[in-house]
């Protein structure tokens, strides 16, 4: 299916914040923008505000749309949604999710292992851009796996929301080391394991803690840079 200008634009722009290329608070200049994507500026300007819509980007009346720059407060809240809402979709996966559905999670947390393996050879086990860039997208895939595996839409839409949202506020206040990358590699097994009993409590709750956990660290960086 070929894309309209506006979801090309849309497209492009949301995938650039996702990587951190756009400082949070920084403006989004419709006409630079569309001198980059050498087309006009209202499919720019419509992809904008859809990201508006979605809250990764807010509108500023006289002054034009920025990054969205998330308080601390904001983020608690975010974590908090996804914590209740993830939880229960994974209780609900361990009910539900076929053998198939089992294999790809267990292929996805594999991956996270090479990442984790690969950050310990890193200059002081933090892991650059490019390396911090595949374990979100790692972590995504785990993520969206488990909602696909609770066969709950509108669940999946809303908490990929939220999730698209904490992955794009995250690249501000956390440097993903390998703390942080093992961590959740032992947090994604410990739940594929549950998962696998067909425990749906106990994956209920491994979700929940692993997302807490995310929580106390995302919401930890905001205080780190206040007493920068």
């Amino acid at each position: 299916m070929t894309l309209t200008l506006k979801q090309h634009a849309y497209q492009v722009i949301r995938r650039r914040l996702l990587n951190g290329e756009f400082d949070p608070g920084g403006r989004l200049s419709d006409d630079a923008l569309a001198k980059e994507l050498g087309i006009s500026r209202s499919p720019v300007r419509e992809a904008i505000s859809q990201l508006s819509t979605e809250g990764l980007a807010e509108h500023r009346p006289r002054s034009g749309t920025y990054v969205k720059q998330p308080t601390q407060g904001e983020m608690q809240e975010l974590y908090e949604i996804r914590e209740a809402l993830e939880g229960k979709a994974a209780g609900m996966a361990a009910d539900r999710m076929t053998e198939e559905q089992i294999a790809k999670l267990e292929q996805i947390c594999g991956q996270m292992r090479k990442l984790a393996v690969r950050c310990r050879k890193c200059k002081d086990q933090v892991a650059g851009v490019s390396l911090t860039d595949q374990f979100l997208a790692n972590d995504l895939d785990f993520h969206l796996a488990i909602l696909q595996g609770a066969g709950n839409d509108r669940m999946m839409q809303m908490v990929h929301d939220f999730k698209l949202m904490t992955r794009v506020f995250s690249h501000v206040s956390v440097a993903h080391d390998l703390g942080i990358i093992a961590r959740s590699y032992r947090h994604h097994v410990a739940v594929l394991k549950a998962i696998k009993k067909h425990d749906s409590v106990l994956a209920a709750e491994w979700m929940a803690r692993h997302i807490s956990i995310a929580r106390q660290h995302v919401v930890a960086g905001f205080d780190d840079r206040k007493n920068d």
